[in-house]
């Protein structure tokens, strides 16, 4: 059971590449800048300094 559970928990190639759009592993830079572009658009939207200024 237990060596199942820790296959089952291993990402397969398929996700990786539906998710960030390869399966294999690609250099630090590329993966920061991926994941920078990823979560630009939440920064974007989420304004830290709007609530406090509304109170």
């Amino acid at each position: 059971d237990i060596i199942h559970m820790l296959q089952s928990e291993r990402t397969r190639p398929e996700v990786l590449e539906a998710h960030y759009g390869s399966a294999l592993p690609v250099k630090p830079l590329q993966a920061l800048q991926r994941d920078s572009l990823m979560t630009s658009s939440d920064l974007i939207r989420d304004d830290v300094y709007e609530i406090p200024m509304i109170e």
